[in-house]
């Protein structure tokens, strides 16, 4: 069983054909951030796609353009309900921008919320500094 540390997807997204670790296709400073801080305290980092749910930041991705809606909100626990089991996840410490800078979080935030609460999966929530 394991921590991890996570954070959600962005819109920003390296538009290179085929398929690249999912750290690299995102250009976020948060993804940056939380990737740098995992490392340095040993844990791994993973990013909440909209599209693909739970992505550890060496999995390979393609590009693509989506934005996770409330209504899709059910559809996405599940995947990641079963993706925190096959990843042998018991905590996880999710990283988010306030709704007042990204106030398209919010589904992303009630999916992982949502997920462990589901699955009784240790879960924090920590609102990044405004920058």
């Amino acid at each position: 069983m394991k921590t991890i540390f996570c954070t959600y997807c962005c819109r920003t997204k390296d538009p290179v054909d085929g398929l690249i670790p999912t750290l690299e296709r995102y250009k976020s400073k948060r993804i940056r951030s939380v990737h740098k801080a995992a490392q340095h305290l040993g844990f791994a980092t993973y990013i909440l796609s909209g599209k693909y749910g739970l992505l550890i930041s060496e999995h390979p991705i393609p590009y693509y353009d989506y934005l996770l809606s409330s209504e899709n909100v059910d559809t996405l626990t599940q995947t990641v309900e079963q993706q925190l089991l096959e990843n042998s996840i018991s905590s996880v410490i999710f990283y988010a921008e306030s709704s007042n800078i990204d106030p398209d979080n919010q589904p992303y935030i009630n999916v992982i919320t949502k997920a462990c609460k589901n699955k009784k999966i240790d879960f924090s929530l920590v609102i990044l500094p405004n920058s």
